[in-house]
């Protein structure tokens, strides 16, 4: 046989998903039964958790970008000047 292109689907593995009992409520990810017709209500907390799950890689994304950025001359300087701050003291220059 042929492998097939990566690009083609076989829709009969992935039907089952279409018609499943149970899907994630879209506020808070918890699986929700769609036969009940019973309405869910959210746990803060849950949903909190699940907005941090949708946004983990913007979160990883600005932690990459905010080292890149501490790493040039503005961002070196806010650290010295954080520093000279928080300690309430003159702090030394930074070694150039």
């Amino acid at each position: 046989m042929f492998p097939r292109p990566p690009n083609a689907h076989n829709l009969s593995m992935y039907s089952f998903f279409l018609f499943a009992e149970y899907r994630p409520c879209p506020q808070c990810g918890i699986p929700v039964n769609q036969a009940d017709g019973e309405p869910h209500e959210c746990d803060p907390n849950r949903r909190v958790d699940w907005e941090l799950f949708l946004m983990r890689d913007q979160i990883e994304a600005f932690e990459y970008d905010l080292g890149d950025w501490l790493e040039t001359p503005a961002g070196c300087f806010e650290v010295w000047y954080a520093k000279r701050e928080r300690l309430g003291a003159p702090a030394r220059r930074p070694a150039a």
